[in-house]
């Protein structure tokens, strides 16, 4: 089971990015989303790391790849706010 936590946490994260990019008006809950799309793949990787075998790598090289495109797409996000 642990195995497998970090494919789902993962999943999570680009589940919960495809609702933000897609417009889905969340209320209230907008800033505990977005918190939770950048905790689950922190957490994918910290678990990933724990873990043996090829999977490991494969979910730790994932989890990296999901922080860097979320913090870049933020940081790009962010500067089309400040420019308009």
């Amino acid at each position: 089971m642990s195995k497998i936590v970090p494919y789902i946490l993962l999943a999570i994260s680009l589940i919960l990015f495809s609702l933000i990019q897609s417009g889905i008006s969340l209320g209230s809950l907008g800033p505990f989303v977005v918190i939770a799309m950048i905790l689950c793949p922190i957490l994918a990787l910290i678990l990933g790391i724990r873990n043996s075998g090829k999977g490991k790598w494969i979910s730790v090289v994932l989890s990296v790849v999901v922080i860097l495109t979320v913090s870049l797409i933020g940081i790009i996000g962010t500067a089309f706010l400040n420019e308009f």
